[in-house]
Order: structure tokens, then sequence, then C-alpha cells
């Protein structure tokens, strides 16, 4: 197993030292290490130790991924942990094989805070793609494996990937995450292939910021990803009109659209589905690139979009 952490890391960080500093923290003084064992099959060492707040703020120096820590957990543990419902249960605290903490970083936080020691399993040596299947007690979102991917963007990025597979596979739905039939790892994959998808995050965060609130973010990302696949400057001129109302010609599509949203909002009894507003959009896209007027949103019957 040790042979395993001496190999430098492109990085110039020598994991060997790493490990040792690791195993050395976990089988003295305050850890109490009960036993060791190694899996040979699969290279990793598990071993049970007693960990209190001392311990716990040393190993958290491990934690190098970018992770938003979720607050209603660390909270739940920290009670549980104050009332003495938190028992021990074999989940284990893990470390991958470049000895990054990649699990349990709520707990060791809740010790931080209570300032109690609890027994704990802890595996060393996983793989580095363990992450993106582990199940600790919380749901990982598809934003956290972004994150961990080091996606800019993360979670915009994992939303607006799922709302464009969903599009694209007959989901009008603006709320990807809804309809997404995707799992965690295969929504990445389908992001790699995504070109562009940056850019349509950081025209939404820009137009969005100085816009009047008619389209949601998440909204003005997919179309002008989407609408750029068709013509890059006329999905970036239809979205900032549409976001923000600006520069609006007469009987323009644009401005029958966003009348139509506006007069949805102020009057809660019209039904306004996020089916019925895509195809809207859709419409009057078609309408904008092909240089034609409208007054009011008729759509044909049986309308289908043409994308």
């Amino acid at each position: 197993m040790e042979e395993k952490f001496k190999k430098e890391e492109k990085t110039g960080v020598d994991n060997s030292n790493r490990f040792a500093e690791l195993l050395l923290l976990l089988t003295m003084n305050e850890a109490k290490n009960c036993s060791r064992a190694q899996n040979p099959a699969e290279n990793t060492v598990q071993m049970y130790v007693n960990i209190g707040p001392k311990l716990a703020t040393k190993l958290l120096t491990f934690y190098k991924i970018n992770r938003t820590t979720k607050k209603n957990n660390l909270k739940n543990i920290v009670n549980d942990m104050i009332n003495g419902n938190w028992k021990f249960d074999a989940s284990p605290i893990k470390f991958n094989e470049d000895n990054d903490l990649i699990d349990g970083e709520h707990r060791l936080k809740a010790i931080e805070i209570t300032e109690k020691t609890f027994l704990f399993t802890v595996t060393l040596g996983l793989s580095r793609d363990v992450f993106k299947i582990l199940d600790s007690g919380i749901i990982r979102s598809p934003g956290d494996v972004f994150q961990c991917a080091g996606i800019p963007n993360a979670l915009n990025a994992a939303s607006i990937t799922a709302s464009i597979y969903a599009f694209k596979n007959g989901k009008f739905s603006d709320a990807g995450n809804k309809v997404n039939k995707l799992s965690k790892s295969e929504l990445l994959i389908h992001y790699r292939t995504l070109r562009g998808i940056q850019n349509s995050i950081k025209f939404a965060h820009k137009v969005h910021k100085s816009g009047d609130g008619y389209v949601k973010f998440n909204t003005v990302a997919l179309f002008h990803y989407l609408f750029g696949e068709v013509d890059e400057k006329l999905a970036e001129d239809f979205m900032t009109q549409l976001a923000t109302g600006r520069e609006i010609g007469m009987k323009s599509p644009v401005g029958a659209l966003r009348k139509k949203i506006n007069d949805r909002k102020m009057d809660k009894n019209l039904a306004y589905t996020d089916k019925n507003k895509i195809l809207d959009i859709c419409y009057c896209w078609e309408k904008f690139i092909n240089n034609e007027t409208i007054k009011q949103i008729k759509l044909p019957k049986n309308y289908q979009i043409n994308l």
C-alpha cells in the first residue's frame, strides 16, 4: 500500500510525505487506533479511529475539493452529536489515492463545533474517480459533481446542461433538474460535448443582471445556447432584447413575447406553463430570424419547434 503513495505527482507534490503524515495522525495519541487492515485487491487501508476536535481539524487540512458545505446537513449532524443521537454506523471517512479527503467533511466539521470524540471507520487509498459515485448520507447534486471536476460556474453549468439535454430530448421545460434522465456522471460527460456552454452562462449572467426579471437566468442561458447553434449574433440580439426590453423594434416578435409573459405574470388566472412559454419563445425566435413582425402571438395549430 505504502508503495502506491511514493509516486510523485506531476504537480511536484510528493504523495509519500502526505500519506506518511496522514497515517501518523490516524495512529497516534488522540486517534487511539483500534485496528488496521489492508485490502490487497483494491490497494486500500481501512482502520477504526476515535476522532476528536484536534484530529478533525488536522484531517480537514487534507480537504482540497472545492465543494459547498451543506449548512442544513452540518446543523443536523451537530444536533445529533450534541443530543446523544450520533451512533457509529461504519460509514467511512474517505481519502483518495492522492490523500485528499473526499468524504466526511461535514462529520469532521461537526466534531470541531461540538468538541466531542466519536469512533469512525477511515478508508485510505480510494480511486480518484470514487467521488462521482459516493453516497455519504446526503445526496450529491450534479453541481457538486461538476465542482469536484473543476468545471467553472459549476452549479449553473450542471443545470443548463440538464436543460439542454432535456430540451433536445423533447422535454419542454426550462427546469432541467425535473426532467433530466442522465446520471450525474453521464451529465458531466454530456457537458463536455457542449461547445460554448460557458459563453452562454457568462452571457446570461451579464444580461440577467441588467434585465428586468421577465425571464429566468436558466431560460436566458438555455436559449442563448440553443439559438446560438443557429446564429450566434442573432441569438445574442434576441435574448438581450427579451431579457432587458431594450432596442425592441415596432411589432417585433420579442415585444409580443415580453407582453405575453408580462400579462401572464400580472394575471395569475391565466395559465402559462413552462411548455407554453418555451413554445412561444421558439415561435418568436423563428419570426425574429426571418425578420417578420407580429402584433401578438398566435401559435399555429399543432405547432412544432424547428431547432
